[in-house]
């Protein structure tokens, strides 16, 4: 269109149907970066949750695989209810230097970490809670041999192992020292408790705390979060018939759960909310009979 004989222009009726057909191309270009943000953050949102159950169920499951299951005299487990668990942990490998003495019920166990002294793990001193010692008794046969449950009541440290080499002597109760050789492995181990808990934000997350046979004595440390409500972390418990139990040392087998929540809220079919995962898993405990 012209406007005047020599000069070029747009009629106002032109110019409109432009901006609306730029205001509908706009319009869709917007609503599709909004789709693409959407699916965006919904899938990162989901690698994040399956990244924290995966953690965390492994994390747990790595845990428990170590523990023994209970006998007589009791199992690795100590106390169980369906949002926390307290057990032995195995933290450290230690071995005798020399033959035990059975009148003072004492243990000379070596001190240090190179290959000629052996220990690993953690140290003795004042890491380790109890110690299971291995008796061998009669040589020619294995039907005799077992792990001896020993508290550690006093530990000094000395070079009372061959060559001078660093060494804990350990003062033990609850166990006599037949059959207990030099060279025997002695395997030391924590209390710890694994639970869910509360931030100060209120979400709630798995978290690990030391604790001890008069309770606990460390501050919780967190795993991962945060998990979707108070049963985010769920753990039940059976015995050798496969049956649910409340009692620690009757537990043969746990089944996990962990359930995570996003940490934000996103758009779902429902409206915008929290997304939630949950994984689950099944360990069984060591020295399982029915296993």
């Amino acid at each position: 269109m012209r406007i005047g004989p020599n000069r070029p222009g747009f009629t106002i009726a032109e110019i409109l149907v432009v901006l609306v057909l730029l205001g509908v191309v706009s319009g869709i270009v917007v609503a599709l970066l909004t789709r693409h943000r959407l699916v965006h953050d919904r899938q990162v949102t989901a690698v994040n949750m399956n990244n924290t159950s995966r953690i965390g169920l492994n994390v747990v499951r790595a845990e428990l695989l170590q523990l023994s299951a209970g006998d007589v005299t009791g199992g690795d487990i100590l106390a169980i209810a369906p949002d926390s668990i307290v057990y032995r942990a195995p933290r450290s490998l230690f071995f005798l230097c020399q033959a035990p003495d059975t009148v003072a019920n004492t243990i000379t166990l070596f001190a240090t970490d190179s290959l000629r002294f052996p220990r690993f793990g953690w140290a003795l001193t004042p890491s380790v809670d109890s110690l299971f010692i291995y008796a061998e008794a009669d040589p020619s046969t294995n039907s005799d041999d077992s792990w001896l449950r020993a508290n550690v009541l006093r530990t000094s440290v000395a070079s009372a192992c061959p060559g001078g080499a660093p060494s804990y002597t350990v003062l033990v109760d609850g166990v006599t020292l037949q059959g207990v050789t030099r060279g025997a492995p002695v395997r030391g181990t924590q209390i710890w408790k694994l639970k869910s808990y509360r931030d100060e934000r209120g979400d709630w997350w798995l978290g690990a705390q030391r604790a001890s046979h008069f309770g606990t004595v460390s501050v919780v440390q967190p795993i991962v979060g945060p998990l979707d409500g108070s049963t985010g972390f769920l753990l039940e418990y059976y015995n050798a018939a496969g049956l649910r139990t409340a009692v620690p040392r009757l537990v043969d087998r746990v089944s996990i759960t962990v359930a995570s929540r996003s940490d934000r809220r996103v758009l779902r079919a429902s409206g915008l909310g929290y997304a939630t995962q949950l994984l689950k898993t099944d360990v069984v405990l060591r020295n399982n009979p029915r296993h």
